[in-house]
């Protein structure tokens, strides 16, 4: 498993840890998300979801002790099995251990599932936003979203598609988008994150732009837990 911090740009300090978990296969390295779309939903895939759980819980009492500040920790999967009661109660019981504090569990969601209409998914999402848990839509910009029913379910936070983020700054047609999708962020009050800045100059962009966090190799690059956990202290 690797680690992709999140950088607050206006300070450059580290804000919060995206776990990016894979699988060794014959095939090669099976990223979460796929992983997911195989498994059907039940048991083993409310396994991986305890795994990621704990493995927060574990890394996050690390690197707490280097930051001066509690950090963010945004775990993918989760959200393909919201709806199951045996993923509530993992979520619930690790916001309970030591490790997790209240309002530093963020989860990472695509669009299909946050806008899911069955009432199941709803009232899970209500349920963990009680529970201090924190809403993420990756992907914003990727995919056609109404923002009539963006503006309905708000997520906490935007994580920007790659595509309006890297190397955008030497293209003058992608800065527009770009800042298109910032200022619908900042028009609904919610914090975006650029994902994939691969140079200064796209770091410099976003935060001109008033984007709040960056993630990419050009401000802190993926790395093991334990090498983060080094480099915070």
């Amino acid at each position: 498993m690797q680690v992709q911090p999140e950088v607050r740009l206006a300070s450059n300090q580290i804000t919060g840890v995206e776990l990016i978990p894979s699988w060794k296969t014959s095939n090669g390295l099976l990223p979460a998300a796929r992983l997911c779309e195989i498994l059907p939903a039940g048991p083993a895939r409310q396994r991986i979801v305890r795994w990621l759980l704990d493995q927060a819980c574990y890394w996050g009492r690390s690197w707490q002790a280097g930051s001066s500040e509690p950090l963010t920790m945004s775990i993918p999967v989760v959200g393909e099995s919201l709806d199951q009661a045996g993923t509530l109660e993992a979520i619930t019981d690790a916001l309970r251990g030591p490790g997790m504090a209240r309002g530093t569990l963020d989860l990472l969601i695509n669009e299909r599932v946050l806008l899911s209409a069955q009432p199941a998914m709803q009232s899970a999402l209500a349920t963990l936003r009680v529970a201090g848990v924190s809403i993420t839509l990756v992907d914003f910009g990727g995919q056609t979203i109404a923002l009539q029913r963006l503006n309905q379910v708000v997520p906490d936070r935007l994580k920007l598609h790659r595509l309006f983020v890297r190397g955008v700054a030497a293209e003058p047609e992608r800065i527009v988008l770009a800042r298109s999708l910032i200022a619908v962020a900042q028009t609904l009050n919610i914090t975006a994150i650029a994902d994939g800045i691969a140079s200064d100059s796209d770091a410099q962009f976003f935060k001109w732009e008033g984007c709040e966090i960056g993630q990419g190799d050009a401000l802190a690059p993926a790395c093991a837990p334990a090498d983060l956990a080094e480099f915070l202290r």
